[in-house]
């Protein structure tokens, strides 16, 4: 039995309506998307540390959070623009930056060791190849 008010086919993505991008509607996307990886930043900047005391000691802090930072480059990547990616970069990088020097009470979050030079590098270089990755043909059907 069809409900009158249920088409019997849904729409395909190209038949919706076009809807205008704002300027407002981009502002917002960007200061999310910085938020976002500004709140990635600060979580791998507390975590990327943490060790699994077995020998060879596994950085599993490290692992962790750089894994986390390119899914969610490769998620903002595939679904939305690179402008949103440099967000998100920066708010990761930004946060990474501010959080790395000395504390006002002389505590340190991002230590000078490998781990810590790692972690310093490693975000960017992975944001810069998701932002430079060209973007994927679309599939055709033959």
């Amino acid at each position: 039995m069809q409900n009158a008010l249920i088409p019997a086919v849904d729409p395909r993505p190209s038949d919706l309506p076009k809807v205008p991008r704002t300027w407002y509607g981009r502002l917002l996307s960007w200061l999310g998307m910085f938020a976002v990886g500004a709140g990635f930043g600060l979580l791998g900047t507390i975590a990327h540390q943490a060790t699994l005391p077995i020998w060879p000691v596994v950085p599993l802090g490290l692992v962790a959070a750089l894994a986390a930072i390119l899914c969610l480059m490769i998620g903002v990547r595939l679904s939305a623009s690179r402008a949103l990616v440099l967000a998100t970069a920066l708010g990761v990088i930004g946060a990474i930056l501010m959080l790395s020097g000395r504390g006002p009470g002389g505590s340190v979050l991002v230590p000078d060791n490998l781990l810590g030079v790692v972690w310093n590098i490693a975000p960017a270089v992975i944001s810069l190849g998701v932002v430079i990755w060209p973007r994927l043909p679309a599939e055709t059907s033959a």
